[in-house]
């Protein structure tokens, strides 16, 4: 999943029919995201706004289902519980106007296939809903999901993938993983499942002031995968992400620095 999601609205689907069909040819399942919308879909706002009608979301999502048969692992939105990155914020809305529609239509187009709802941040931000609310609201909803999908990045370049989590908030970070694991459980039942969709600690350097070192980055990325093999329902942990973005000032988690790979 460390590729750009698939865009609705998008006329230009040659550099995603490029890395799917390269992972396809190499054996490599794919996990792909269905996120934005076109301004003509939703009243000529940002491509964060919900559409304005549901079934033009469905529409998409059976469309890309068809283009690529080999794609049996979806996600629906990212971090929709932030206010960057889906409007309104609302669990509701996201339910009703963007995971249900396209679980049906998912399904319908592409038998086997999974599709994971949630995709949360591990907190909300300013104008956003902490993940702990966002499945309580999901499940108010009666969202159909068949895994529940979390980013549990640490919130603090001193917490490790087992401690330093805040155990009486509503964040969920890898540290409060079984959180997570409870809240899902109660809220969408025993069968579904988990997946750990982004995760990954910054470096020093680049990153001076949030950054960890290489060696405490492996040893955290090690404790991480440990972790997720361990717990119940976990099925996917994708680290994030492969190479540092060449932006010293945007995300600097990657296991290559911009010069290791040309």
């Amino acid at each position: 999943r460390d590729t750009e999601p698939v865009r609705a609205g998008s006329d230009d689907g040659s550099r995603t029919d490029l890395l799917l069909d390269g992972l396809h040819e190499h054996g490599i399942a794919p996990l792909v995201t269905l996120w934005g919308t076109p301004g003509w879909a939703n009243g000529h706002r940002a491509q964060n706004w919900v559409p304005t009608s549901k079934s033009t979301f469905a529409a998409f999502a059976r469309r890309v289902a068809k283009r690529y048969p080999f794609v049996h692992l979806w996600t629906i939105w990212n971090e929709p519980n932030q206010q960057r990155s889906l409007r309104p914020t609302s669990p509701r809305v996201y339910v009703q106007q963007l995971l249900n529609p396209a679980v049906a239509a998912l399904h319908a187009a592409s038998r086997g296939s999974q599709v994971a709802g949630g995709v949360t941040a591990p907190r909300g931000g300013a104008g956003g809903v902490s993940p702990v609310d966002w499945i309580k609201g999901m499940a108010a909803a009666h969202a159909k999901l068949d895994a529940y999908a979390h980013n549990p990045y640490p919130l603090s370049h001193n917490e490790t993938p087992t401690s330093g989590g805040c155990g009486h908030c509503t964040t969920i970070t890898m540290a409060t993983l079984p959180r997570l694991l409870t809240d899902v459980r109660r809220a969408f039942g025993t069968r579904t499942r988990i997946w750990l969709t982004e995760y990954g600690y910054q470096t020093n350097p680049p990153d001076r002031l949030l950054g960890v070192s290489y060696a405490t980055q492996a040893r955290y990325t090690a404790e991480a995968a440990l972790r997720a093999y361990l717990a119940p329902r976990v099925d996917i942990l994708i680290h994030y992400l492969v190479r540092d973005e060449p932006d010293p000032t945007r995300w600097q988690s990657g296991l290559f620095t911009t010069r290791d790979i040309a």
